[in-house]
């Protein structure tokens, strides 16, 4: 596929696919000082569903802090086997008793090479490889 500005963009292949993975957001952005607050967080006793089929989900429900129900951020998103996908259409469902809205994202992840990534960088504006390199070891 060819973008805008006339220079090639590579698509990943169905080879370089390492993992599907799912996760789940609050429908809509609780705001902090002025910017949205995104949290991975899974309903309130979730269910979840790949082609009819349950799949567990690891939930950690909210505690009581003597005021308030404080969610404590430690729900994982969900690596889906590929086993149990099928060719074709699959479908994904969530079922809970949360009384606030979610959404449920499907992220595909592809393994890159560490050329790709160069490559990247030198096409891209971003930091010059050599700076980013010294950014990357000053930061550990």
């Amino acid at each position: 596929a060819a973008s805008a500005g006339g220079s090639e963009t590579r698509l990943p292949t169905s080879e370089s696919l390492c993992a599907l993975r799912l996760s789940c957001w609050l429908g809509h952005p609780r705001m902090r000082a002025g910017k949205p607050l995104l949290n991975h967080r899974w309903p309130a006793q979730p269910q979840l569903f790949i082609n009819g089929e349950p799949l567990a989900v690891s939930h950690v429900p909210p505690m009581w802090d003597g005021r308030a129900t404080v969610d404590r951020n430690l729900d994982l998103p969900v690596e889906v086997p590929f086993s149990r996908l099928r060719t074709g259409h699959n479908t994904f469902s969530l079922h809970s008793s949360d009384i606030e809205p979610h959404t449920l994202v499907l992220e595909l992840l592809f393994r890159r090479s560490l050329a790709s990534h160069r490559e990247e960088i030198a096409t891209t504006r971003t930091l010059p490889i050599e700076e980013a390199m010294r950014h990357l070891r000053a930061s550990f």
